[in-house]
């Protein structure tokens, strides 16, 4: 499995009808309860004074990820902004890199 820095901007959930929001917002709320006791969203934040969340989303690959993103009740209406994340040195211990030469990005 792969992790994944999803940031997800839901203004546009914000320009529905009252009701049409309240019946997204409901159906969002049961998918991300669901996959986060799947595992698949492994930690989410939201972003103060922003219609705004950050997460830390886990999947196979990045195909895996988007089929996940592309099933929220959500999607029509929000933006998404993926990075994929490598695991750091301080995780691993593995500072070869640095002995290495500074080619490597890290």
């Amino acid at each position: 499995m792969s992790d994944f820095l999803v940031t997800i901007d839901t203004a546009g959930v914000f320009a529905l009808p009252a009701e049409a929001r309240a019946e997204v917002v409901a159906r969002e709320q049961r998918a991300g309860l669901a996959l986060m006791k799947a595992g698949t969203l492994k930690s989410i934040w939201r972003v103060p004074g922003k219609h705004r969340n950050v997460g830390i989303w886990s999947a196979r690959d990045a195909d895996e990820l988007h089929t996940v993103l592309s099933s929220l009740p959500i999607f029509p209406y929000a933006s998404f902004d993926v990075t994929a994340l490598a695991t750091h040195p301080l995780i691993t211990g593995d500072y070869a890199f640095a002995r290495a030469g500074a080619s490597s990005a890290h």
